[in-house]
């Protein structure tokens, strides 16, 4: 079984964009899909963040590398089903709560939406089917 959800329709932005706390409802692995369609002279990078419940602070599971052409890149957490790539892939069990953070490097405009994939098992599975988070 797979859960889609879009966070951010494709539009033009200059500023951070910060996702609400993800309740990943049990599921095993995410995949984070940026699909950058105009960059211009802009640069953005994905990170995503797991939330200590205890404290109420985020802390960084996987960052991905700036991006500045036109390019769709995925973001991988799993507990094992594919191996740790830096900046593309994180090898750990998917915590309870998450955030997506689109950070904007400069002040110039992006166009991009981000999307997020909930899974049961493997990674390769039932991707993109689904309807929204419940």
């Amino acid at each position: 079984m797979s859960v889609y959800q879009t966070l951010l329709p494709s539009a033009s932005r200059t500023t951070t964009q910060t996702s609400p706390d993800i309740d990943t409802l049990g599921f095993r692995s995410l995949i984070v899909t940026l699909d950058v369609t105009v960059v211009g002279t802009g640069s953005i990078t994905v990170t995503i963040n797991r939330k200590d419940i205890a404290s109420g602070k985020y802390i960084l599971i996987l960052a991905g590398l700036a991006v500045i052409t036109a390019v769709t890149n995925s973001y991988k957490v799993t507990p094992g089903e594919i191996a740790a790539v830096a900046n593309v892939s994180a090898v750990d069990v998917l915590p309870q709560t998450i955030q997506v953070v689109v950070t904007a490097n400069n002040a110039n405009p992006v166009t991009y939406s981000l999307g997020i994939d909930l899974v049961d098992g493997g990674v390769g599975l039932a991707q993109g089917q689904g309807g929204g988070l419940r």
